[in-house]
């Protein structure tokens, strides 16, 4: 029974197989995208809406890659936590545990916000709901440093305990 219920773990494998199949197909995404805007784009050089056009697609397209390495990260995330270690990512990418893999998809979700916002601004500059959006991702962005800000003391309280234990 122990070890059918240790095999239960593998069950993750379906969110790292879905996570890293997404991931792959966003960079896809991106990538083709990259290419058919460059086409477009070269025929309409000469036109003025052509550079504000390519940069609102490429701050899109900033977010977009975000999101891939969200899901690359989840991808990694899971299987290092479920099934077992990945000797060849970088150490950045590393989770040790469920916390840490939220942590990282927390901070990629904010720059994310910030990256949407700033593609926002861009392009309705002159629109009365700017500060609206604006402040509804400040309230989220603030939620969530003041998240990190407690999940941090509540780790320090943490490892102060564990000091503290014989």
């Amino acid at each position: 029974m122990k070890r059918l219920l240790g095999l239960t773990r593998l069950i993750a494998v379906l969110g790292v197989v879905s996570s890293l199949i997404l991931s792959f197909l966003m960079f896809l995404f991106v990538a083709v995208r990259t290419f058919v805007l460059a086409k477009e784009s070269l025929q309409h050089i000469s036109e003025a809406k052509t550079g504000k056009n390519l940069l609102v697609a490429s701050i899109e397209q900033a977010d977009a890659l975000l999101v891939a390495t969200a899901l690359l990260v989840i991808g990694f995330g899971l299987y290092s936590l479920f099934v077992g270690k990945i000797d060849s990512i970088p150490s950045f990418l590393e989770v040790k545990s469920f916390t840490d893999l939220k942590d990282k998809l927390v901070n990629v979700s904010v720059v994310a916000l910030v990256v949407a916002f700033f593609s926002l601004v861009i392009e309705h500059l002159n629109d009365w709901g700017v500060l609206e959006v604006g402040a509804g991702i400040g309230a989220v962005v603030l939620a969530v440093s003041v998240y990190g800000f407690v999940n941090g003391k509540s780790k320090e309280t943490e490892q102060e305990l564990e000091k503290e234990q014989p």
